[in-house]
């Protein structure tokens, strides 16, 4: 397994990253839970969400916020739709997810990555894996991103990315179950799409 040799020494940030994402995309569609926190430059703390999500990779993804306010996203391609629970009215747009600061990292080729990104490797008893990307050239989004994946590789525990500004957002990720609903990832029927183009 790769992981035995990473933790020998060798240590391939890339051929990691490629292994998990076989392993992701073998095990889609899944669903998990996650807690989002936002911590500003110079907190300690910050806001917290958190709520549900599901992937089907390489194409899609659906987030369902509960807390503190409900709120869901379906994002396919590069059309996202998004809605609050209980409103008759939506909104649709076309985003360039491949460009995204951490939807790339799930959307885009390993190889497109690596030409995105440098990258180091690091693991530890209890853990798990971290890989941490920086941009090789300034981006107003995104200065570091960081995958935390557990010792099979097969699961993402965590994404945190720090802005140029030094803000911090982590999604931590928990309770993941292999399997999918049918039309999870179809926009519900009922509410008026509102075009943000």
């Amino acid at each position: 397994m790769l992981l035995a040799s990473t933790l020998c020494g060798a240590e391939d940030p890339w051929s990691v990253l490629a292994e998990f994402r076989g392993n992701l995309s073998e095990q889609s569609p899944f669903t998990a839970e996650f807690t989002q926190s936002f911590v500003p430059e110079g907190f300690s703390t910050g806001e917290e969400e958190s709520g549900r999500l599901a992937l089907s990779l390489p194409d899609c993804m659906r987030w369902d916020y509960s807390e503190p306010y409900p709120k869901a996203f379906i994002l396919c391609g590069d059309v996202i739709h998004y809605w609050n629970p209980g409103e008759d009215e939506g909104r649709v747009a076309e985003i360039d997810a491949q460009r995204e600061p951490g939807l790339d990292l799930l959307l885009v080729s390993v190889g497109e990555l690596e030409a995105r990104y440098s990258a180091s490797v690091a693991t530890g008893a209890g853990r798990g894996v971290e890989i941490t990307l920086v941009p090789k050239e300034p981006n107003e989004l995104v200065s570091q991103a960081t995958l935390r994946l557990n010792a099979g590789l097969d699961r993402l525990l965590s994404l945190r990315y720090l802005d140029p500004e030094g803000n911090l957002t982590e999604f931590r990720i928990s309770r993941f179950r292999a399997g999918g609903v049918a039309g999870l990832f179809n926009p519900p029927d009922g509410i008026t799409w509102l075009d943000d183009w």
